[in-house]
């Protein structure tokens, strides 16, 4: 993921004992908290890959436009038929039957079906972003910030395993939308700069090796934690999570005697 925003205050656990090498020695903590925070319900998708099922959308809030909603309720059949069928195998008709639309109804709210991959993997940002951020709510210390930004990271991609792989496999198609495209780069741009920031602190309070190029360190990270769903299959999510929280907090503490 590219450069970014600058994320707000984020830290510690309250009492969490920090231990060299593994940022606050509270990976356990963190994966148990997320865990016991996480709720989810999972459906299988290709290849036994679990995600997310999506919500169904009742009728519109006070201010809320009725197109809104509905491309809200399209963005929830496509996600579901991408886990379950694979993009290639899922048409614009098949999304409109999932909501009940002619072919023809459906592209008064879209151009081509590029546009619905576009709306699942915005989606998917934005909901990333909002679970990581309620994951660093009220924590102070950087150390802590990052290994819970690295767990709440591994849990949405395991639990939205099949829109990883979707994302994983499916952005270039966007090349041909560069609009779209760009947007999304943006949106990965803003995430990763939470992590960069994170990582900038922790280096200014010594908890993050003085030596890291933060942009660097933070593309590798986010590359280990985005290829969690290759392997991890039936293993336990939990385990994961905290073995990828003491993972980055090995990679980046500075080395005994610093």
């Amino acid at each position: 993921m590219d450069g970014g925003a600058r994320g707000g205050d984020v830290g510690p656990q309250p009492g969490a004992h920090r231990t060299r090498g593994g940022g606050t020695g509270a990976g356990q903590q963190v994966a148990a908290r997320l865990q016991r925070g996480r709720r989810v319900h999972r459906a299988a998708g290709p290849g036994g890959l679990r995600v997310v099922a999506p919500r169904p959308r009742g009728r519109p809030r006070a201010g809320e436009d009725r197109s809104e909603v509905r491309i809200a309720e399209i963005t929830d059949a496509a996600a579901r038929l991408f886990a379950e069928r694979g993009y290639d195998a899922t048409s614009v008709q098949d999304v409109g039957e999932a909501v009940g639309m002619r072919k023809g109804s459906l592209y008064q709210y879209m151009d081509s079906r590029e546009d619905l991959l576009f709306w699942v993997l915005r989606r998917n940002h934005e909901q990333l972003r909002a679970h990581t951020t309620a994951a660093l709510r009220g924590l102070l210390d950087p150390a802590a910030g990052i290994a819970a930004f690295v767990g709440a990271h591994v849990g949405h991609v395991l639990d939205n395993a099949a829109l990883s792989a979707l994302y994983a496999q499916r952005f270039a198609t966007l090349e041909r939308q560069p609009a779209l495209r760009a947007e999304i780069l943006a949106l990965r741009r803003d995430y990763e700069g939470l992590l960069v920031d994170l990582l900038l602190r922790g280096q200014s309070s010594g908890d993050v090796a003085p030596d890291l190029d933060p942009s660097l360190t933070a593309r590798s990270l986010l590359a280990m934690c985005n290829a969690a769903h290759l392997w991890a299959g039936d293993a336990d999510h939990h385990a994961v999570v905290a073995h990828h929280v003491r993972l980055a907090g090995r990679a980046v503490a500075p080395p005994e005697g610093q």
